[in-house]
């Protein structure tokens, strides 16, 4: 493995181009080269992010923030883009939690439900009730899960 400019992007400037005869933490799939490391434009990329992300948490104005990125050498409507993903992360964050304890509450109350009732939830409507709350719960989990993810 080497560390460096031995993998860090293939773009045309010199300090990022790949040295020949080399091929540590670069793959290949067909002919196309593919990095298996960070690179140093995605570094960059996630560096920006988490600036961004500061700032907001700080309460600064929006303009405030655009012009901080700007001043780091991106354009305006790049820093907008940052701004926006970072607070769609945070909305895809709020909703995985909030499907995360919905889910898991109502799993809980289904187990519970079925432990503490025990042979009286063995009528009809017990059992549906309880496997309605199991169901409800694990799709739950599932879709903060999944809308997290996207």
């Amino acid at each position: 493995m080497f560390y460096g400019r031995d993998y860090i992007s293939y773009r045309s400037d010199p300090e990022n181009q790949i040295p020949k005869g080399r091929v540590g933490g670069l793959g290949m799939q067909g002919n196309v080269p593919y990095f298996t490391h960070m690179n140093k434009p995605y570094q960059n990329f996630k560096q920006l992010h988490a600036e961004a992300a500061r700032l907001l948490k700080e309460s600064k104005d929006d303009a405030f923030i655009i012009d901080h990125l700007q001043q780091q050498g991106v354009e305006k409507y790049y820093a907008e883009m940052i701004l926006e993903n970072v607070r769609e992360d945070w909305y895809k964050r709020r909703q995985l939690r909030k499907h995360l304890v919905l889910g898991l509450s109502a799993i809980l109350a289904s187990f519970l439900l079925t432990v503490i009732a025990g042979e009286k939830a063995q009528t009809l409507l017990g059992v549906v009730v309880d496997v309605s709350l199991g169901i409800y719960g694990a799709t739950n989990v599932a879709r903060g899960l999944i809308l997290f993810w996207k």
